[in-house]
């Protein structure tokens, strides 16, 4: 069996919950007004699970990790809101939903390409109820890792479970 360095690995991991940046490079920053009425607008303290599935390397096993992370979601008020993630590593990509009440669905087609990796969606999901902001995100990843360990070619799939309480 194959096994990934844990920096590998850990990059990996943080590509699904990390921080946002724009086509530039730049941080995403909180971009919806101050006083938004929205309920969705607003910054959530989350506690994730990410279960990855490889495909390659052969042979590498399935794992999962448990993250902490920070969403801030930005209401534009016109039925679609975005989660931007942020954890310690700094890497990610904002997530469009489109909105119904309460619940959130991902928007068709989203995607992006983080340090070698290309992060293809295929199904999420955004609930609040109250404070509380539960997040499940469907993906597919492909591309190499790389990290103090020599390169590494990494494909398959994932799912990520979060839990998040309104800070």
């Amino acid at each position: 069996m194959t096994r990934l360095s844990p920096a590998a690995f850990a990059f990996l991991v943080l590509v699904a919950c990390g921080s946002q940046q724009d086509a530039s490079g730049k941080p995403v920053s909180d971009a919806g007004p101050a006083d938004a009425p929205s309920p969705w607008h607003r910054t959530f303290a989350c506690t994730s699970t990410e279960s990855l599935t490889f495909t390659e390397p052969t042979g590498a096993s399935p794992q999962t990790v448990a993250t902490l992370s920070t969403v801030q979601i930005d209401d534009s008020g016109a039925g679609r809101i975005t989660l931007t993630g942020a954890d310690d590593a700094g890497v990610g990509c904002p997530l469009s939903f489109d909105l119904s009440g309460d619940d959130a669905t991902l928007a068709p087609g989203e995607s992006c390409a983080v340090g070698g990796l290309s992060v293809a969606y295929t199904s999420g999901t955004a609930i609040l109820s109250g404070t509380v902001l539960t997040v499940s995100l469907d993906f597919a990843f492909q591309g190499v890792v790389s990290s103090d360990a020599p390169a590494v070619s990494v494909a398959g799939s994932a799912t990520l479970s979060s839990s998040c309480d309104s800070t």
